[in-house]
């Protein structure tokens, strides 16, 4: 890759990451907490992307300058030659200066010692090699011929090889690295959503370990019908000893997720997975980044007119559901899945910050 392509991608990735970080996107993909962190080193990969173009810039140009000026040196000490007197021209007649042409690139056409190497073997192969005339004459034709062909053939191709600074551009492919910072910038990749949890498979949040203090938890929020996070409330039914959410009103905000009907394997899965074509609210929880993403959900138990509420919207619309879990739902068999018998459904906007933590 070329160096002035490293330096447009220095920019360009940069400036992703700055784009990202003041309109909220970043959310899609790393923590709150992430942010000073994302937001610097945008800024310092742009500072160094531009500070290395301004220098090639200044390199260039006192390449230009230093190759000028040695042109200069090298015309001056050129033998008969004095400062301040012009050179005589071939009839020997002053006032006709010789004119001194320095190309940027001459010191590339070292590159072409070898090709004029070549055409030298070529002119004592043309030397040997048998004409239609014969003899000395014909030899010495052959030959003229070919030392009149040979700096022709050179200098096309010295040109043709780009020793004279105007060669064909190669590694045109390692452009194609930019495209994905571009998608970056244009469209931005969501956060995830349903399709992550029905790839997620078997992984949990819960695992074979209590959490740290015996499985006791702090009290509920405040209120009567309390807003929780799914993630709480899937570990409350598998490890809060005291009962906290029997017989309690709570409110949990997610994303819809209809399992895919199979009806091949649905009288396999009866009693060990949740039923095929189940409803569930859910939400993504990361760590630290999207990589590192686990699903969390409730299975939801509705029918009248919040199971129409349910039918109506679509997979990955948001939706606060109002409900109380069922005690005990939570096995191994159903994957640690708690059943919410819902009482209320509304629909809601997708919030800023998708993810929990």
């Amino acid at each position: 890759m070329r160096r002035e392509t490293q330096n447009v991608l220095l920019v360009l990735l940069g400036g992703a990451l700055v784009k990202i970080s003041l309109d909220g996107t970043y959310l899609r993909y790393v923590r709150p907490s992430l942010l000073p962190l994302l937001l610097g080193a945008g800024v310092v990969i742009v500072a160094v992307g531009v500070a290395a173009i301004v220098f090639d810039i200044w390199g260039h140009r006192g390449a230009a300058a230093q190759a000028a000026g040695a042109g200069g040196e090298g015309r001056d000490r050129e033998p008969g030659h004095s400062p301040g007197r012009a050179d005589p021209t071939p009839d020997g007649l002053p006032g006709i200066g010789s004119v001194t042409t320095v190309d940027a690139a001459s010191t590339s056409r070292s590159r072409a010692v070898d090709l004029v190497g070549a055409a030298g073997r070529a002119t004592a192969a043309a030397d040997e090699a048998p004409g239609p005339a014969s003899g000395p004459a014909g030899a010495a034709q052959a030959s003229g011929e070919a030392r009149r062909a040979a700096p022709e053939r050179a200098d096309a191709a010295l040109v043709h090889s780009g020793a004279d600074g105007h060669g064909h551009g190669h590694g045109r492919s390692s452009w194609m690295l930019i495209l994905p910072v571009l998608a970056i910038l244009m469209v931005a990749p969501p956060a995830l959503g349903s399709d992550s949890v029905q790839r997620a498979g078997d992984r949990s949040v819960i695992t074979e370990r209590p959490p740290s203090g015996g499985g006791l938890f702090g009290p509920l929020p405040e209120g009567d019908v309390p807003e929780m996070p799914i993630t709480d409330v899937v570990m409350r039914s598998v490890w809060d000893a005291s009962g906290a959410l029997t017989g309690r009103q709570i409110s949990v905000t997610g994303f819809l997720v209809r399992d895919e009907v199979d009806t091949q394997d649905a009288t396999a899965s009866a009693g060990t997975q949740a039923e095929p074509g189940a409803v569930h609210v859910a939400r993504i929880r990361i760590m630290c980044c999207a990589a590192d993403a686990l699903p969390v959900k409730l299975r939801l138990d509705a029918d009248g007119a919040e199971a129409a509420t349910l039918a109506a919207l679509p997979v990955d619309g948001w939706l606060e559901v109002t409900g109380e879990v069922r005690t005990g739902s939570a096995t191994e068999a159903n994957g640690n899945v708690p059943e919410f018998v819902v009482s209320g459904v509304t629909p809601v906007e997708a919030p800023a910050d998708p993810y929990e933590y």
